[in-house]
């Protein structure tokens, strides 16, 4: 049966054909639109753009993609104080990502020094358009806190920047790293070396202990401190000086008068390491000195002069700081051994 469809003229089947170019046309560009439009909506992207700048090292960028505000005593969010670090990110992987409306989590595997760990990093975008870009969260940065040994406002460097610990203390918050502590003396102590590891595993680590000594200067101090007390002691003309480490042990029914020590032998003492029992550097005796105490003597009618003898005697006591770091020495309140008693005869 002939069709009954009508024939196409030569005008009209042109204007099909172009028509129908006209709309693969668009199809096409459409293909070439979408595929870039749909990855750059990405969830991963941001966390991408994120790590990047970390691992070169341009940490305004971080800043900037993360939402993070410096507050006036973040010194060590800069380019220069994280390139002292070390132990850095080196290399990421993006494992995977769940999203759930506006928000998501993107999981990632870092390389930071000798070793890796996974860190999840949340996003969201403004709507549910699936073209709407993803963010970045508010980034929560973690913190490293350095712990002096004793609780002093010392001068403290980290990574090349300038510190000053608040009773022992000083917290910052830092990008994933190793920052080092750089020996110094303040005053007469001496700052020791310690390092902090930050990481996006957690927030915040156990404070990281500065070990502190005494500076050379801060030992000579401590030996005169010891000497002037010595002399002190040695000057005074009771029986027991108050706070020393010598005494004479009279006898019964005799009066003594015009007393002197005399210190045949200095002690040989040492100043031990920081003790954080006793809160400062303990000062012991490694070989006693000798001392002699002489005084008039009269019992009854009879008056003559009594003495001691030489008799050993040792030191002990603490050097302790003051908040700035100067020192001062404090004797023991318990000089019990027989050996700083001398009978008199």
């Amino acid at each position: 049966m002939p069709s009954s469809a009508p024939v196409l003229t030569r005008g009209q089947l042109a204007t099909v054909i172009v028509a129908v170019l006209a709309v693969v046309g668009v199809i096409i560009a459409a293909l070439a639109v979408v595929p870039p439009a749909a990855r750059a909506a990405n969830p991963d992207l941001p966390v991408r753009a994120y790590l990047q700048a970390i691992e070169k090292g341009e940490i305004g960028t971080a800043m900037k993609i993360g939402g993070i505000e410096p507050a006036a005593g973040d010194k060590l969010l800069t380019d220069a104080a994280y390139g002292q670090a070390s132990d850095r990110i080196t290399a990421f992987t993006v494992l995977d990502a769940s999203v759930r409306d506006r928000t998501g989590t993107v999981r990632t595997r870092i390389t930071q020094g000798d070793r890796s760990y996974v860190a999840a990093f949340d996003v969201a975008r403004a709507s549910t358009n699936p073209f709407d870009p993803w963010r970045l969260a508010k980034q929560q940065l973690p913190e490293i806190t350095l712990k002096l040994e004793a609780p002093l406002d010392l001068a403290v460097r980290i990574g090349g920047v300038d510190f000053t610990a608040s009773r022992g203390a000083l917290t910052q918050r830092v990008f994933p790293g190793s920052y080092e502590t750089s020996p110094r003396t303040t005053g007469q102590v001496d700052v020791g070396y310690a390092t902090a590891k930050a990481t996006f595993e957690a927030t915040r680590t156990d404070p990281v202990t500065v070990p502190i000594g005494l500076a050379d200067s801060g030992k000579s101090t401590a030996d005169r401190q010891v000497q002037t007390w010595l002399a002190n002691c040695a000057a005074s003309s009771e029986l027991h000086p108050a706070n020393c480490p010598f005494e004479a042990v009279p006898e019964a029914s005799v009066i003594y008068s015009d007393g002197r020590w005399t210190i045949d032998t200095q002690p040989v003492f040492d100043v031990g390491e920081w003790s954080d029992r006793l809160g400062g550097w303990p000062v012991t005796t490694s070989a006693p000195g000798y001392v002699t105490f002489t005084a008039r003597a009269r019992q009854g009618g009879l008056v003559g002069t009594a003495t001691t003898g030489s008799n050993p005697f040792g030191v002990a006591g603490m050097i302790l700081p003051d908040s700035s770091g100067g020192l001062r020495f404090v004797p023991s309140a318990n000089y019990s051994s027989p050996s700083t008693a001398g009978s008199l005869t």
